[in-house]
């Protein structure tokens, strides 16, 4: 074998030999969907019609009633915010839960009574009583229904009280409560609609603070932790 023939099977060898030790390549790095959080999309036809079964089932419960003896006045799919969820009872809400999740509001009623009800994920929540439709809610007065208001009412009414305090520049204790009342607005208004404003028609829970200073009343609403002097 010929030196030329040596040096050429040595050289196609050691080329195997660096082939063979050659680091492998890594493989292609698996792209990681995004999942939104359970329960904030819009809802399915199964589960609207759950969420309708479920609110009947349970003020039928409350009343002690048939569901046959309760209708559906109303159900609709709508953007609720996590204020729009805290109804009385509702308990804790998931922390994780975005600004706004698609849910469903439901009316029921039962005889000439109306009580809302508001669904997402795989809660549906009592939100109490409605007041008759075409009707302007109306604050109860005495200082029992300021008492009666729960921990948001209490800071939203002094939030009220410190509001129009520094409005007149007086201390907020010269302020009076003549009356206060949590209540469910028919829009995001809050019941003070603005000319020109558009608003989103969802029930909006809230309440309404009757102020006195020296004789002049103002009517403060609130509700989504927002405040509004009514002039």
């Amino acid at each position: 074998m010929g030196k030329m023939t040596r040096w050429w099977i040595a050289g196609l060898a050691a080329v195997l030999v660096l082939a063979g030790c050659a680091a492998p390549q890594a493989a292609p790095a698996t792209k990681q969907l995004e999942t939104a959080p359970a329960g904030t999309g819009t809802p399915t036809i199964e589960e609207t019609v759950k969420f309708q079964q479920e609110a009947v089932a349970d003020l039928a419960q409350r009343l002690q009633l048939a569901p046959e003896d309760i209708t559906v006045e109303s159900s609709a799919v709508v953007e609720l915010t996590p204020d729009d969820l805290r109804c009385p009872g509702a308990g804790e809400l998931d922390k994780t839960l975005p600004a706004q999740v698609m849910g469903q509001e439901i009316v029921l009623k039962s005889g000439d009574q109306r009580y809302l009800y508001r669904g997402y994920g795989k809660r549906v929540i009592f939100c109490g009583e409605l007041p008759p439709a075409g009707s302007t809610p109306q604050p109860a007065g005495g200082e029992e229904a300021v008492k009666s208001l729960d921990e948001q009412g209490q800071r939203m009414l002094e939030q009220a009280r410190q509001e129009l305090a520094g409005k007149l520049g007086v201390s907020p204790a010269r302020i009076q409560v003549i009356k206060a009342e949590p209540v469910l607005w028919p829009d995001t208004s809050l019941g003070c609609p603005q000319p020109g404003m558009m608003y989103a028609q969802v029930v909006t829970p809230g309440y309404q603070f009757i102020l006195e200073y020296e004789g002049k009343q103002y009517d403060y609403h609130a509700g989504r932790g927002h405040l509004v002097l009514c002039e």
